[in-house]
């Protein structure tokens, strides 16, 4: 059905234009006017587009009466054709039946309008003859030339986004259509009949005008124009108050071969999602994107274009979303997401552009004049060390994508300003730590600029790569980093004890592997992933790399971190120095006791203990840095625990000789001793014979330190088992029974022994403790 007008005045026009058409003879040749139906689309009906206006004869000439006329607007740098289609009259592009421009008008392009800035309208003369009388036909209006069906297709799937509700979903290229049917008079249309009626065989001209905002007439924040060969072109894109800059332009310098369309403009909401969704890297300020049609050849530029923030850039703004401040703002620049090859119109890559200098102006086309001299930029720009420009290298073009082949008809391509970040640990030695099989782990990755200060706000994936029984396991859900530039997240390990492998990955965020990575697209290369890279190094955007180039971020950049699970109680100490460093005692198993210091006092402790495949490792922990006399661990070799004892129960039992024994005194040193005959029945704690006098070895390793944090620490370790026997009757104590025994720990895993504790904290018996008591052991398994 036809168009109804969008204003009161348009209907009472129509209401009139009926009535005079119902005095008129019928047509001889034409259709009964109410079958079939006709249709219209421009600026003055309802979901016609705001900025395209039909004049006489096809419609009442545009004036400024008409409600959305712009005066002052119209846009005289487009190159319009007309297409010509057979057509039923349908309300959308769908009424276009047949397309038979190459037919009727003998261009298969279409008819090539040309401007007149008196009148302010597009022109061209159409000869009707070829049209044939018992049809009906479309005359629309393209942005572009196109040759196939093919391609128009494409152009028809360039739509107005649903932020633009007058015109969501409806193609942008096509700026209007007009139905038109044949009658013997060629008297003018005033737009408010059903169809047009044309004299079949007469020459009508086609006259339209256009005005700036026909890319974007709800917003009114674009610029679209024809860029002429030899001809320079500027653009600019008007950016909403929030952002960081009120304008935008893109200056594509005159040379050969650049007969294209282009239109400049914002994001939509949902394309700088996607921008910022894509890259992993911190992204600022606005989303531009650029947006051409096919062009039956690839475009290139041997000038490059470039994008330049002419006006006041609100460099607080950007500022207050570094973790650096103002003093990382050099460090940003734009960086490029390509559509190019994608079938869906989706972002592909993410590239790295080089700055070059500034180029603003007054535009060319669309949009609001700059009202800021260029000088205003260049002064801000050397103020903050730093301009915010992008590069079109010289390359083939496709709707300014780097890419091509076919698939360059994929229009949207996306500019956001980013801070390149690559990945380092937090500590040295971050890759390679420890904890216990099964049990939650918190790792932590670091994201730094080229200087290595922290970036905030890169977006962290986390993957769990292998582990011993495939079940370990981590959020999948993205962890972006601090103002630390710190990505923390909680991890389980497997329940098996092994090296469980993680991976904290970002696109865009670069690692420091000197070989090994590739580009987005699967391109394999040597570089490395940080650079110094041949062409432009996003590490160094001040130009210190070569300028002449972009770099295509790599893919499959990664932090790796491998955590051994150990089973509790399997484990062994960074160092036995007396000093509990993070993650040290992690796989240890621990119980607290009270302990008494000089005087009467009490404090709990803290007792830690592990083996791994060699030694036995022992840790106490005291609250307080008082001077401490001494550590003595006395062991039941046999574990002769009576049945049903579990692991961490105590027990009793009696001494006997050949039981091992480990000492450590402050200023003095390890021992390591042993329970000979005399004292198998001694209540003395401190009963005992020095390995080394009956030719074994002194194998206690020990430390100890009061220095750091307020506490007092003790670390031991020994072997589990050695062969030292008691060796030499004639020594001063004497071998007697044990003569060639075992004189130290003898045991594997999954033995199961105990010892007690003598910890001497001050002088005198008040100050000693014994845990869990004398001669009471505590009984542990050997992992």
């Amino acid at each position: 059905m036809s168009k109804s007008l969008s204003h009161p005045v348009k209907r009472f026009f129509l209401f009139l234009a009926l009535l005079v058409v119902a005095c008129q003879d019928a047509p001889t040749t034409g259709p009964d006017v109410s079958s079939p139906q006709f249709d219209i689309s421009e600026a003055r009906f309802d979901d016609g587009n705001p900025d395209f206006f039909f004049s006489s004869p096809l419609a009442a000439a545009p004036s400024p009466a008409d409600p959305e006329f712009d005066e002052g607007a119209s846009n005289g740098a487009l190159v319009p054709y007309v297409r010509i289609c057979e057509t039923d009259g349908a309300e959308s592009t769908a009424g276009c039946t047949l397309d038979v421009t190459g037919d009727v008008t003998g261009s298969a392009s279409g008819l090539e309008m040309s401007y007149d800035r008196v009148t302010e309208l597009y022109q061209v003369n159409f000869g009707t003859g070829q049209l044939l009388v018992d049809r009906e036909y479309r005359i629309e209006v393209w942005g572009v030339a196109f040759t196939t069906d093919t391609q128009r297709e494409a152009l028809l799937d360039v739509v107005f986004a649903d932020d633009h509700p007058l015109l969501a979903g409806r193609p942008r290229w096509l700026f209007g259509w007009r139905d038109i049917d044949n009658a013997p008079s060629t008297a003018s249309c005033d737009g408010t009949e059903e169809f047009c009626l044309v004299n079949y065989g007469q020459t009508i001209p086609v006259k339209v005008r256009i005005e700036d905002f026909v890319f974007c007439p709800v917003s009114r924040n674009c610029a679209v124009q024809f860029v002429a060969a030899g001809e320079d072109a500027n653009l600019e894109a008007i950016l909403d108050e929030s952002e960081a800059a009120s304008s935008v332009q893109l200056f594509v310098p005159g040379q050969d071969g650049t007969d294209f369309a282009i239109a400049f403009e914002p994001c939509s909401p949902q394309e700088k999602a996607a921008a910022q969704g894509f890259s992993a890297l911190p992204t600022f300020g606005p989303c531009l994107k650029t947006v051409t049609p096919p062009s039956p050849t690839p475009i290139t530029l041997s000038d490059p274009a470039t994008i330049s923030y002419c006006l006041e850039v609100d460099e607080d703004a950007i500022a207050a979303e570094l973790a650096g401040g103002h003093d990382q703002l050099e460090l940003v620049g734009v960086h490029h997401f390509s559509t190019a090859g994608s079938e869906d119109g989706s972002i592909v890559n993410v590239e790295a552009w080089p700055e070059v200098s500034p180029s603003c102006d007054e535009p060319t086309s669309g949009g609001l004049p700059s009202t800021q001299s260029p000088s205003a930029f260049i002064a801000l720009a050397q103020a903050a060390g730093r301009r915010f420009l992008s590069l079109f290298a010289p390359e083939p073009l496709m709707a300014l994508d780097l890419g091509g082949g076919g698939e360059g008809f994929k229009l949207d391509s996306f500019f956001m300003l980013a801070l390149p970040t690559k990945f380092e640990y937090e500590f040295p030695g971050d890759g390679l730590q420890r904890g216990v099989a099964g049990n939650d782990f918190t790792l932590r990755a670091k994201a730094t600029d080229l200087d290595g200060n922290p970036v905030w706000g890169a977006r962290v994936d986390w993957s769990a790569i292998d582990s011993p029984g495939g079940d370990a396991t981590v959020s999948t859900s993205p962890v972006p980093t601090g103002i630390d530039g710190i990505s923390e997240v909680l991890v389980q390990l497997s329940a098996t004890g092994g090296d469980n492998v993680f991976h904290a990955t970002g696109l865009g965020i670069a690692d420091d592997r000197e070989v090994g990575c590739t580009v987005l697209g699967g391109v394999a290369g040597a570089a490395a992933c940080n650079g110094p890279r041949g062409t432009f190094d996003p590490f160094h955007p001040d130009g210190s790399a070569l300028p002449d180039g972009v770099q295509v971020i790599p893919e499959g950049t990664r932090l790796p971190f491998v955590v051994f699970g150990c089973a509790p109680g399997s484990g062994t100490p960074t160092a036995v120095d007396g000093t509990l460093e993070p993650g040290e005692w992690d796989c240890a198993l621990t119980t607290t006791f009270p302990v008494n210091l000089s005087g009467g006092s009490a404090v709990d402790a803290t007792l830690y203990w592990m083996n791994d495949d060699t030694h036995f490792h022992l840790a106490v922990s005291v609250p307080g840095s008082e001077r401490r006399n001494g550590l003595r661990i006395d062991w039941d070799n046999g574990g002769d625990a009576p049945a049903g004892t579990l692991a961490g129960d105590s027990y009793p039992a009696a001494r006997e000789a050949g039981d091992d024994v480990w000492e450590f005194e402050p200023g003095v040193g390890a021992a390591d001793k042993f329970i000979d005959e005399r004292c198998s029945d001694s209540s003395q704690a401190g009963c005992g014979t020095d390995d080394t006098e009956v030719f074994g070895g002194m194998d206690t390793e020990a430390a100890f330190d009061n220095t750091k944090g307020g506490v007092t620490v003790y670390e031991m370790s020994h072997p589990l088992s050695t062969d030292d026997v008691c060796g030499d009757r004639q020594v001063r104590r004497g071998c007697g029974d044990l003569l060639d025994k075992d004189i130290d720990l003898s045991v594997a895993a999954p033995d199961m022994v105990g010892f007690f504790l003598t910890l001497r904290l001050g002088s005198g018996a008040q100050g000693n403790t014994q845990w869990p008591a004398f001669l009471e052991y505590l009984k542990v398994t050997i992992q």
